[in-house]
Formats: structure tokens, sequence, C-alpha cells
């Protein structure tokens, strides 16, 4: 019976560990691994309750239970997405942040005066491209416009939302985006494209709203196009940080 207490406490402590990690950083398949874990343990503890026997060679239970807690801790160590359901912020930005996502244009902690209105957080999959993002809304005219000037000193380009949409830039900007974009591709027969990933769909009120978009840093290639961004919606008092 000892036997079973092994694995209830083996399988107990990954679930543990899963279930922190969703509760610190809100990494929702943190969340399968714990339900997983916690029919195992809930399994042996009703088996250990009744007295029920081993079947079979001890020592094979004992390797099974090893391999089985092998396994489950590898996928739970995958990197996960996770959203604003849970998690704390300024854990989640390191999350994100050792996983090659760009979040040091973020603010690093809630602003004061501001609430986090949205964050979520998809890794690369495969060959399509992850990414990192915060929205803030705010009431606070002087701390929105605050946000906005520092994010402003951090871009290479800025452009209303009504321009983007148009596919209208200035020459400065078309002849900027094509140096980055030779110098990080070597392509010369490809355009360089100006955009990026607006995942709260910000973007989506350019034609009532007064939107700026300010490009943080790009590799301008439409086919892993890579944008850091800030958007300003100073109809709504939003903002949103995207990092690639």
């Amino acid at each position: 019976m000892k036997i079973r207490l092994f694995r209830i406490i083996l399988f107990g402590l990954i679930a543990l560990a899963n279930l922190t990690k969703f509760i610190l950083l809100g990494t929702r398949g943190s969340v399968l691994q714990f339900i997983i874990c916690l029919i195992i343990v809930i399994a042996e503890v009703m088996a250990y309750k009744d007295k029920k026997e081993i079947k079979g060679k001890k020592i094979i239970y004992v390797l099974c239970s090893l391999i089985a807690a092998l396994v489950v801790s590898y996928i739970s160590s995958w990197r996960y997405g996770f959203g604003k359901m849970a998690g704390i912020y300024s854990l989640k930005l390191n999350y994100a942040n050792s996983g090659n996502y760009t979040t040091t244009f973020f603010p690093q902690k809630v602003p004061e005066g501001a609430v986090l209105k949205d964050m979520g957080h998809m890794p690369t999959i495969m060959q399509g491209d992850g990414f990192v993002y915060a929205v803030f809304d705010t009431e606070d005219e002087t701390l929105l416009n605050r946000l906005e000037n520092e994010a402003s000193k951090k871009a290479i380009m800025s452009f209303s939302a009504k321009n983007w949409s148009q596919g209208e830039y200035s020459k400065e900007q078309l002849d900027l985006a094509e140096k980055i974009f030779r110098e990080r591709t070597g392509f010369e027969n490809i355009d360089p494209t100006i955009g990026f990933t607006d995942p709260a769909r910000i973007s989506n009120n350019f034609e009532d709203h007064d939107i700026t978009i300010y490009i943080i840093d790009s590799n301008f290639y439409f086919n892993h196009l890579r944008t850091d961004a800030v958007l300003v919606d100073h109809t709504d008092g939003v903002i949103e940080y995207v990092g690639m």
C-alpha cells in the first residue's frame, strides 16, 4: 500500500506545480495537466482507501509511474499561451520575455490610473508567429498622453490607423522600411510590408476613432511579419502594446 502512496505523492506534486503555474501565469495548458494528475491522484486515493492490492509486479508499477510522471512533467514544461483570466501581470511579462517575445517597451506594471482591459500570449506554433499583448483602459487623459509620449520616443515610425488602412505612408517611412527589410532579409526582389498584429482589434475602429499606431520595431517581411507596436485609441482612451 505504501507504493500507492508513492504514486499519490508523485502526481500530487506535479498537479500542484501545474496549478501554481496557472495561478501565477494563467497558462491554459497547465489546467489540462493539472486535471490529468488530479484524476490519477483521486483514483489512487480511492484504491488506497479500499485497500486494493496492486496487480502484477510492484517494480513494474513503480517504473510505469515514473515513466508516466516524466511524460506529464515534460508536457507540463511546454510553453503555453495565457489570457487575462488568471496570473500576475509582471510575471506574465517575464514569462513571455523568457520566450524571446519583446516586452521591454510594455509598462512593467499596470499604470496607476489604468485598468488592464485585456492581455494574452500566443506562443509560436511551427511556422506561425506568436505574440504577446496587453491592453489598458484609462479615463486619465494625462496618463494616456504620457504613455503615448513614451511610445513615441521609442518608435521608428508612426501613422494614423486610417492612413495604414489606405496604405498611405511618407517617403521617409517607406525608405526606412525598405532599408531595414533589405538588411534583415537580404531579399532584393520582394517589397517590404508595413504591418502589425492587433489581437485586440483596436484598428478595426479606424473609420470613426482617432487611432495612432507606433511601430517600435519590425522586419517588414510579409511572410513572417514580426512587428512590435503600440496602438493608441484617443477616442476610447485605450492603449495596446503588442510584442513579437
